[in-house]
């Protein structure tokens, strides 16, 4: 059967009109493509930068930190999408004829092993306007890039030019495939502008892993909103672009078809399609279509009246989806998922959350009861599917409260309610971890929005590994449309829009933009998309890495702790789920994690076991490698110091003395050699009782007498002599103790951290470790 789609007037326009014409929006009009002039190498400066980093169009300084000169320098796995910037500023001249092209790669030492040209994209980074920083995190305002436009399809458009007084960014993206060698491959990209050309050496190192093909992280980036008003194109056939291409970016859509209808026939289609994409392995999830009407029903006592889930149409929409996965030999139910109840806390709609989930929940355990007692041919299949049916998701955007406990199984808060180990305990027991962002939360939490960092959005799917989140939800991807908290209203150039299309946020609701105004059939990506799957990516890595460490653990029956190993790596990164790096220090995280990785699968099967910061300027690693294995930390040789069966067991301990400390751990077997390195950060100074002494202590406006004692039952191992400080007790909610003094003065920008130990009598403690 076939699904009817409605072609509106505007598509029909449209085919009158050509690529370029900027009719909706994107293509520079004649007047205002720049007035080819006379422009030498000397008035264009050609410089790089790495993906991560974000270069307005109008602010010309200020890049010092992440400015590389005219080359690209790309570090990447197989099977792993990686991308750099070029960047064109002109200060006095505007200038025509932009292009860049790529050639073959040749690896180093053996020139015949090639890094095919295709596998290279160039885009031409268009540019949104921030008039207003709504996430207050000291960025400019200006012309931020985000769509990336194909090179070729500027060029057809004449569009090619960059102003006086601006910069022009070309984002390079490399595709290695997953049978690609391993190494070092070099070679040119080809630059012309105004006459010039110019040679821009690439260095692409190809690490010895591979990305998996496969997603193991869950998604659901809503792609059915607005894009018909972007493409004047409302056929299914569009949407199925759209999700094709979230796919390529290893987002996972919500519905499938335009217009969910819930007859036998359109039922089938929907399963049809949806069966299409999840048979792809980057597809996590895809909707459960339901329907809604208005029911009543006793809950706990309770006489409930809401609108809430149709069991019997529900039982056929999973009954069809149970048909087709036993017909094709394939579990399409593991990959359905629902958006079940959205923000109820925000809506006020407990009684509606309590209703339906209470209905889907039995729906599920009706549906699977009856599977199981089906006889069918593959009996292995259907109790797979069984398991699958029980595990369907649905997702409630809702944070912990008490109020849900018993209705709600899959909490999906905003990112923040993961911040703190307190608020991460409340998901602990969850079976699937999911959150997501919207307008909130704000900088310093992750978000999608244009003023915040590429690295902002590149983290979350570190995040998403280390605190064993599995979901991420996004409510649109392609709202081409201003919100103006009523309707939506059009806009008349997507490309040169304000940044601004809902109130007080830049760039939410879409990730996308519309191909149309180039003459190309789908959607174009942007920098926020690439940095996602980046994230994505490396979540895969992490993936693994966590898989590696759980196999060593069953072989060795040692505790191996994964969790501590990634935190180790991502303390450079964020705390908590607050964002504090930058692409230098991300850069170094991620090269620290791609070694780790290779470490890990080879077959010493090497893990960080435990790291641990004794706080008093000594940091310990506890590492495992199989026998055969030289192990070393620098130039080193270690012994184990625990013989288990295979292998050992190496603890490392570096003293933070010098103004840069780093570890090196190297693993060597014949010619097979690995090394991890991390920085462990600068000097650490340890003040002393007696320094401490001479400080004075006010408690409010009161000075507090102090004096040295020796304390021997501390925790820690911390006996000997403490400054005492005699309080009075007070009735007060709270008590502010002040410390005034110059020993602090030496910390520098390089100081990581200040720990203070502190024994408390009065509350009958151990010892309690503030460290800020």
């Amino acid at each position: 059967m076939k699904k009817k789609a409605f072609l509106s007037a505007a598509v029909i326009a449209i085919s009158l009109l050509t690529a370029c014409s900027g009719s909706i929006g994107g293509a520079m009009n004649a007047a205002q493509i720049p007035a080819p002039v006379s422009v030498s190498e000397s008035d264009v400066e050609i410089w790089s930068t790495p993906a991560t980093e974000k270069i307005l169009q109008d602010k010309l300084t200020g890049y010092d930190a992440v400015k590389g000169g005219a080359e690209v320098n790309v570090f990447a796995a197989r099977g792993e999408y990686e991308g750099a910037q070029l960047i064109l500023t002109s200060e006095e001249k505007a200038v025509d004829g932009i292009h860049l092209t790529a050639s073959d790669l040749s690896l180093a030492g053996d020139a015949s092993v090639k890094f095919p040209k295709e596998n290279v994209e160039i885009f031409f980074e268009k540019y949104l306007t921030v008039s207003v920083n709504y996430e207050k995190n000291g960025a400019p305002t200006g012309k931020y890039p985000d769509a990336l436009v194909p090179m070729q399809s500027i060029v057809d458009c004449k569009e090619n030019v960059m102003s006086a007084g601006t910069n022009q960014g070309l984002y390079v993206r490399f595709n290695v495939p997953k049978d690609q060698a391993a190494g070092v491959y070099t070679g040119n990209l080809k630059l012309s502008y105004a006459g010039n050309v110019k040679d821009v050496p690439v260095t692409l190192e190809v690490a010895n892993l591979t990305v998996s093909e496969e997603t193991h992280s869950r998604s659901l980036f809503i792609s059915e909103w607005q894009y018909r008003l972007g493409e004047l194109d409302s056929t299914q056939a569009m949407l199925e672009k759209y999700v094709e291409a979230g796919l390529e970016y290893r987002i996972s859509p919500s519905g499938v078809v335009i217009d969910d209808s819930f007859t036998d026939e359109g039922i089938e289609y929907y399963v049809e399609t949806a069966a299409k994409f999840m048979q792809n392995p980057k597809c996590t999830h895809v909707a459960l279509p339901l329907l809604h009407k208005t029911q009543t029903r006793v809950i706990d006592g309770q006489s409930i009246t809401a609108n809430a889930v149709d069991s019997q149409t529900m039982v056929k929409v999973l009954n069809a989806f149970i048909e087709k996965s036993l017909e094709d030999g394939f579990d399409y139910i593991k990959k359905l998922g629902t958006h079940l109840v959205d923000e109820p806390q925000l809506n006020k709609a407990l009684d509606r959350t309590k209703l339906t989930t209470t209905i889907f929940k039995e729906t599920l355990t009706a549906v699977a009861n009856d599977l199981q007692n089906r006889s069918v041919e593959n009996t292995e299949l259907r109790d797979t599917l069984v398991e699958s049916v029980r595990n369907i998701r649905a997702i409630i955007t809702a944070s912990y409260a008490e109020e849900y406990v018993g209705y709600v199984d899959t909490w999906c808060p905003t990112v923040d309610y993961y911040d703190t180990q307190a608020q991460r305990e409340q998901y602990a027991e969850q079976e699937e971890k999911w959150w997501y962002t919207c307008i909130s939360p704000r900088v310093p939490f992750p978000t999608y929005h244009i003023e915040d960092t590429l690295l902002s959005a590149r983290t979350m799917g570190w995040m998403q590994a280390e605190y064993n989140v599995v979901g991420n939800l996004y409510w649109a991807t392609n709202v081409y449309a201003n919100y103006n908290g009523s309707q939506y209203v059009h806009i008349e150039d997507f490309y040169e829009s304000d940044a601004s299309r809902f109130s007080q946020v830049n760039g939410d609701g879409y990730l996308f933009y519309p191909g149309k105004p180039y003459g190309i059939d789908g959607p174009i990506g942007s920098l926020r998309l690439e940095a996602i799957r980046d994230g994505l990516e490396e979540y895969e890595i992490l993936y693994e890495l966590k898989e590696n460490y759980a196999a060593v653990a069953e072989k060795t029956g040692l505790d191996v702790n994964a969790a501590n190993a990634i935190n180790n790596l991502s303390t450079d990164l964020y705390a908590g789920t607050r964002v504090s790096t930058d692409s230098n220090r991300f850069d170094t995280a991620r090269r620290a994690l791609y070694n780790l990785a290779m470490m890990g699968n080879s077959d010493a099967d090497f893990a960080v076991l435990n790291y641990t910061d004794d706080n008093y300027g000594s940091i310990t690693y506890e590492i495992y490698a199989n026998d055969g294995y030289e192990v070393y930390n620098g130039e080193t040789l270690l012994a184990p110091t625990e013989n288990v069966t295979g292998g050992g067991v190496y603890t490392v301990t570096n003293k933070l003395e010098n103004d840069v400390n780093a570890i090196q751990l190297r693993l060597k077997k014949g010619a097979e050699e690995y090394t991890f390195e991390k920085n462990l950060g600068g000097k650490v100074k340890i003040y002393g009782a007696e320094e401490l002494g001479t400080v004075a202590f006010k408690n409010d406006n009161s000075y507090v007498t102090a004096s040295l004692v020796y304390a021997d039952t501390v925790a820690a191992g911390t006996a000997g002599k403490f400054v005492k400080l005699d309080i009075e007790g007070t009735l007060k909610d709270s008590q502010r103790i002040q410390m005034h003094t110059d020993a602090l003065a030496t910390l520098t920008e390089n100081s990581k951290k200040v720990v203070f130990r502190i024994y408390c009598t009065g509350l009958g403690s151990e010892g309690l470790s503030f460290t800020f």
